[in-house]
């Protein structure tokens, strides 16, 4: 699905299809829990994009050329094209459709926050969060592998993080079906503390204190307006913008944003036109 064309043969080598150019092949240790070397890995993923456009299918697609250059941010095709390979070859595990978050390694542990590596694969709704975000894998896969993630045991993430995977839910059109579902988890944070930020909901050790005083805990004053709202900013400096308005479940809203020009409301009630009221010097488009 998310592959496409190519195999691994019996010799542990993942094959890439060409399309009449020279055949590649990159080196898969991972497959039988060897310890990957990553510079060979890297220099075989060097060896693929020579044969760019067998690369480019082995990955679904041309779509995925300009995907990858959110990696590494750079005007390379090629190299983005070897890094993006690279994290398929090397974390992805076909059977659970989803990224492992790294190789695993030989260092002693270093101290009490940094233990020592294991054998073990480990999968986290970050490395796949940012799978998604990172447009690694786009589309109805990039939905279906959040929603696989979403709805796993994995251990839940902190405020701070939950951000992204907001920001992921509203990427695959999902925030309607998941974002406010999410959101509430903030409401006994803010029950049990109206004045403050929790830092987190997941203590890492049962004596733990948390504060309340990090701005990451805030992250419902960002996504609730902006999601519920539809708001694009279209030009710079709330010069020009454009609202939605929707109500993701909800019998009604009224939202005030602050904006550079002023206070922005909306009103929102069920079988109604939303009512927005702009600041002067704030052009808005409707849609």
């Amino acid at each position: 699905g998310v592959l496409g064309e190519g195999h691994v043969d019996g010799a542990g080598l993942l094959h890439v299809g060409g399309t009449g150019h020279e055949s590649a092949h990159v080196e898969s240790g991972a497959s039988d829990g060897q310890e990957s070397h990553r510079g060979e890995h890297a220099e075989a993923a060097s060896h693929v994009v020579r044969n760019h456009e067998g690369a480019v299918a082995f990955l679904g697609g041309k779509r995925l050329e300009r995907a990858a250059c959110r990696i590494c941010n750079c005007d390379d095709a090629p190299c983005c094209l070897a890094r993006i390979l690279l994290l398929y070859i090397l974390l992805y595990d076909p059977e659970r459709q989803l990224f492992f978050d790294g190789l695993p390694g030989t260092e002693p542990a270093k101290g009490r926050w940094m233990p020592a590596n294991t054998q073990e694969r480990h999968f986290s709704r970050h490395a796949n969060t940012l799978a998604v975000l990172c447009d690694v894998v786009t589309g109805a896969e990039a939905a279906a592998m959040l929603e696989r993630t979403l709805d796993s045991d994995m251990q839940e993430v902190q405020p701070y993080f939950m951000h992204y995977v907001l920001e992921a839910v509203e990427k695959c059109g999902l925030f309607e079906k998941r974002g406010l579902g999410i959101l509430r988890k903030w409401i006994p944070l803010a029950e049990e503390c109206p004045r403050g930020l929790k830092e987190g909901w997941i203590a890492p050790q049962a004596d733990y204190g948390f504060d309340y005083s990090h701005a990451w805990g805030g992250t419902p004053a960002w996504q609730l307006p902006v999601r519920l709202l539809g708001f694009k900013m279209l030009e710079p400096g709330f010069a020009k913008i454009s609202l939605s308005p929707r109500l993701c479940g909800l019998e009604w809203f009224d939202i005030s944003m602050p904006t550079p020009k002023g206070m922005l409301r909306c009103r929102l009630e069920k079988g109604k036109p939303p009512q927005v009221d702009l600041p002067t010097g704030l052009a808005c488009v409707m849609q």
